[in-house]
């Protein structure tokens, strides 16, 4: 019997190294959809990715969906309406059966109802003491004591130690607890399942060349830490299988020495000897995983800071990479995600359009064969700076957005900036909200549903400096689009036509509405008119139109819209703005005097714009017709715009088709209700 044992025994263990073993399946986002409201019909839900098998199952908050095999690349599931029911953002994964086999990494399917902008409600957390002596660096979110509740974890600065703060899943965090790590780990992190005991673990780098594995007891603390050695000065880590053995890798970039680092994992939390595979770049310190080429093997994308490149590495399936292309971009941060909907993954990265300038978020689509298009930049107009980012669908619209961190202007609090996306690989204009004081700078900043109503969430640990340490931005259902209303330069007595805001209820209840007003120095400036009902039921919408009549020339005048209402944060507020200018006329209006039918006579009236520091632009310069105005015909060297102090001509022709005294007005449009108008006469003999 013992010997029989020891036969079989020895048998599974050479099946174990002789065995194809199934891989670790790896998901691409979004999920298609990535969102659907509550109380929505049952659909099937796609899921992209790498290394899925005829048995893979799809999982639903851990609980397994009948799945439908496309490809090694793309399952689908059955999601029943029961599963719809109320707001929650859904943990989906993919499981693959033994040998090997396990848990992919988490894609979020958000149950939500959609908004046309975002919206946050502000409240402090964990540490109110003065953060010169500790602060808290969060670096990522996952459920470490599998509650269900999405927890934050990162480095206490200047300190050894690892800390996990446990989320409450209403927004709020518990006391942080803190595990020891030798030497001080202040690094890039990334968390995984390394020994398959379905508790999450952490690996972190240090600048000391090894990686840290913390192996998660299920309750937010670790085992003491092991380390393992990498290339020199490790500037980015991931987890994923890239050699398909059922066994959760972990990839770095190498910064000195130039490579791409794999520690092939043992499945057990331990780590293999690096490989390495040299970028052709320097300096690389960042990367992104997935499979850009689509032949079921994971390959690298690396941002390379000094050389300015993004590197393509595709994958051999054994853990090596070999060189495939180049694109200029200056990146340091970067993520894979299908941006346009079309089941291509492509890039997003954070860095500095290499023409200098403000700092951008840069774009590389994919083209499915491990190319990527010409990277394209956006970025805000006034932004100096950004430093961290991520991707995300911050609206319940279905389709990513980006949103970074970073400010408007040089003397601004940092701001979380959104770019909400149109689905086809194009953004919005940014929407910004402060979570600093002005001159205060963020620390990093991390993005979950922390109350679990299916809208993303941010949480920051800030410079401190004596005020609160952390911040968590929940976001409210209740939204107003857009936030920043800009009239720019108008004429200094003339309304401008309303712009129009937009106030949402994208939350499960009604609200009520108790005011709508505009406040600040320069409010009397600036009106409001709404349809806005007392109460707001839920999905519904009403519009807010503001207009605006400057009194200053040259005065950037602001002021504040505010809707007091019962959703979360007690409000909604849109920043208001403009600035006046005048506009002189060589004449209030043109006389041609007596001109025979059948000729014509010109007159030109000049426009300056006196402002010293404004352009003036225009919307038009237009005679209305009429039985008489069209004998008034106009040309003019005006639009678009006009310069500070800058002159331009209007050229008037009177051409009468029949005898008497004719009229007519000519109006220069700078997009107010009461445009400027000169009076035209002649009189045909």
């Amino acid at each position: 019997m013992r010997y029989g044992s020891c036969v079989l025994i020895c048998f599974l263990a050479m099946c174990g190294l002789m065995c194809a073993q199934n891989p670790v399946p790896f998901v691409n986002n979004p999920l298609a959809p990535a969102s659907a409201a509550p109380g929505s019909a049952g659909f099937q839900l796609t899921v992209n990715g790498t290394g899925f098998l005829s048995a893979s199952v799809v999982n639903w908050n851990g609980s397994a969906r009948a799945t439908t095999f496309i490809s090694a690349s793309q399952l689908q599931a059955t999601i029943l309406a029961t599963d719809l029911a109320s707001t929650q953002t859904v943990a989906v994964t993919v499981v693959n059966p033994n040998p090997g086999g396990g848990v992919s990494n988490r894609a979020n399917f958000n149950v939500t109802l959609p908004s046309p902008s975002v919206g946050f409600t502000a409240s402090t957390t964990n540490e109110t003491k003065n953060c010169n002596s500790t602060v808290l660096f969060p670096q990522l979110v996952a459920d470490f004591n599998g509650d269900g509740k999405q927890d934050v974890a990162g480095t206490v600065c200047g300190q050894g130690f690892v800390y996990v703060a446990l989320g409450n899943g209403d927004g709020t965090f518990q006391a942080p607890i803190m595990t020891a790590i030798i030497p001080i780990f202040n690094g890039g992190m990334t968390v995984a399942d390394f020994n398959g005991d379905g508790k999450m673990d952490i690996a972190i780098i240090d600048d000391v060349n090894t990686v840290g594995v913390l192996l998660g007891n299920g309750d937010g603390t670790f085992q003491p830490i092991k380390n393992f050695l990498t290339g020199v000065n490790p500037a980015s880590v991931a987890a994923a299988d890239v050699n398909g053995d059922g066994r959760l890798d972990l990839v770095l970039v190498a910064t000195s020495d130039n490579n791409v680092n794999v520690l092939l994992g043992n499945g057990d939390g331990t780590f293999q000897p690096h490989i390495d595979s040299p970028t052709g770049g320097v300096d690389p310190d960042t990367l992104a995983i997935g499979d850009f080429n689509r032949d079921g093997k994971l390959d690298v994308a690396v941002g390379e800071g000094n050389s300015e490149e993004v590197t393509i590495m595709l994958g051999k399936g054994d853990g090596t990479f070999t060189f495939n292309q180049n694109y200029f971009a200056n990146i340091f941060n970067l993520t894979a995600v299908d941006l346009n909907e079309d089941g291509i993954l492509d890039l997003v990265g954070l860095g500095t359009p290499l023409s200098g300038g403000v700092s951008g978020v840069v774009l590389l689509l994919g083209n499915s064969d491990g190319t990527f298009q010409t990277p394209i930049t956006i970025s805000p107009a006034q932004n100096v700076g950004f430093q961290s980012f991520g991707v995300a669908d911050l609206n319940g619209d279905g389709r990513l957005d980006i949103w970074t961190v970073g400010r408007f202007g040089e003397n601004e609090g940092d701001s979380i900036i959104s770019f909400l996306g149109n689905g086809d690989g194009t953004f919005q204009a940014p929407i910004g909200f402060n979570v600093t004081q002005q001159g205060f700078t963020s620390g990093p900043i991390v993005e979950g549903d922390f109350n679990n109503d299916g809208k993303p969430d941010f949480q920051d640990a800030n410079s401190c400096l004596g005020i609160n340490c952390t911040l968590v931005a929940i976001q409210s259902p209740v939204v107003i689009a857009p936030s920043t209303v800009a009239f720019g330069t108008t004429l200094i007595g003339i309304r401008t036509h309303p712009q129009v805001l937009v106030l949402t209820n994208a939350g499960l209840s009604a609200i009520t509405i108790s005011q709508i007003a505009i406040s600040g120095s320069n409010a009397a400036d600036f009106k409001q008119n709404n349809n806005c009902p007392p109460s707001l039921a839920s999905g519904a919408s009403c519009t807010i139109g503001v207009a605006f009549r400057a009194t200053f020339e040259d005065v950037f005048e602001t002021a504040t819209l505010t809707v007091s209402d019962s959703g979360p944060g007690g409000g909604q507020t849109a920043s208001l703005s403009g600035t006046g200018t005048y506009i002189s006329l060589s004449s209030p209006s043109l006389a041609f005097g007596s001109v025979p039918v059948g000729q014509n006579s010109t007159l030109v009236e000049t426009l300056t714009n006196t402002s010293t520091s404004k352009t003036l632009t225009f919307s038009r310069i237009v005679i209305p017709p009429g039985p008489e105005s069209k004998m008034f015909t106009q040309t003019n060297n005006c639009k678009p715009s006009l310069a500070p102090g800058a002159q331009c001509q209007i050229t008037v022709t009177f051409a009468p088709t029949s005898t008497g005294l004719k009229h007519g007005k000519m109006i220069e449009d700078f997009g107010g209700d009461v445009p400027p108008m000169v009076k035209l006469t002649g009189t045909g003999t």
